[in-house]
Parts: C-alpha cells; sequence; structure tokens
C-alpha cells in the first residue's frame, strides 16, 4: 500500500500537481508524507487538532500569494 501511495504521489507530482500533506497526532508517519509531499516545505505537522487552523492558514497564504484574485 505504501509504494502504491508513493508512486501515485510521483505520477501525480511529475503532471505538476502540488501535494501538501499534514500529519496529526503522535503516530504520524513523517517519512511517509515527506516523500507523498511534493517538497519538504509542503510537508505540515500538527500534534493536535487545535493546531490545524493555524496550519490551514499557513497553506491558503502559500497557495494565494501569487494570484491575482483575492481568497473570498
Amino acid at each position: 500500500l505504501i509504494n502504491f501511495t508513493i508512486g501515485h504521489a510521483n505520477a501525480a507530482k511529475s503532471n505538476n500537481i502540488r501535494i501538501i500533506t499534514i500529519g496529526l497526532g503522535s503516530n504520524v508517519k513523517t517519512n511517509l508524507l515527506l516523500q507523498i509531499a511534493s517538497s519538504s516545505n509542503d510537508f505540515y505537522f500538527a500534534p493536535s487538532s487545535s493546531e490545524l487552523s493555524a496550519i490551514f492558514s499557513s497553506i491558503a497564504t502559500s497557495l494565494c500569494r501569487n494570484s491575482t484574485n483575492p481568497p473570498p
């Protein structure tokens, strides 16, 4: 299953699809999520769900920084 996931992630990335991963909690497979993510900057870790809002905001800022259309 892991090789299947990594293979499909690599196929998506080779088609210029950006993949962002978020690890949540203490049982995160960091290395797997790093392999799936488009870059090390596209992997985020949240020890608890209370930190997800800040991560989502950071991702939104990252995705929208070059856009001419501001987010709603």
